[in-house]
């Protein structure tokens, strides 16, 4: 069974990633932020976080780590 955890960070998501990048000697497979992602219906990103990490992911051997920029939602999507 291979483990493959999903951190989520509270705004500082792409300095976990430099860390980890630095500290395990690999490169993040694909980097999404918000801004690359389609609007979503009834949803928008709020100011200032267009920058932030979304999804990235990191190989290492044979597992995968998932990072995130939590988003709390502050408004129900419906």
């Amino acid at each position: 069974m291979n483990v493959m955890p999903y951190l989520a960070f509270n705004g500082n998501c792409a300095e976990a990633l430099a860390l980890y990048e630095k500290a395990f000697g690999v490169k993040a497979c694909e980097v999404v932020k918000y801004s690359d992602s389609p609007p979503a219906e009834g949803y928008q990103p709020p100011p200032g976080t267009e920058d932030f990490v979304m999804h990235t992911e990191l190989k290492l051997g044979a597992g995968t780590i998932y990072l995130c920029k939590y988003m709390r939602q502050t408004t129900p999507i419906i």
